[in-house]
């Protein structure tokens, strides 16, 4: 069985919604958070910009019952976009 995985650009404070256009385009939220939902996502894979949004969609909107996720790669770019790769523990 192959794994699932989420890629998604995010900001500092963990908005994914591509509103303000400080980003392009980084896929359907609504499909997301259903896999989020249903226990289904094996990894994320965050491109996390050096951005405050205070508003926004977000990726994980309620933390309870939260999968425990561990830390498998950080790769910085000179950008000051930062990789961080988690797998579900």
């Amino acid at each position: 069985m192959r794994d699932l995985v989420v890629t998604e650009n995010i900001t500092l404070d963990g908005v994914i919604d591509a509103a303000g256009n400080w980003f392009g385009p980084a896929g359907s939220i609504t499909l997301v958070h259903a896999l989020i939902a249903a226990g289904l996502v094996d990894e994320y894979r965050l491109f996390v910009h050096p951005v405050v949004l205070g508003r926004g969609r977000r990726l994980f909107t309620d933390a309870i019952g939260a999968a425990q996720l561990r830390l498998v790669e950080t790769r910085p770019f000179h950008s000051g976009i930062v990789l961080l790769r988690y797998r579900t523990a």
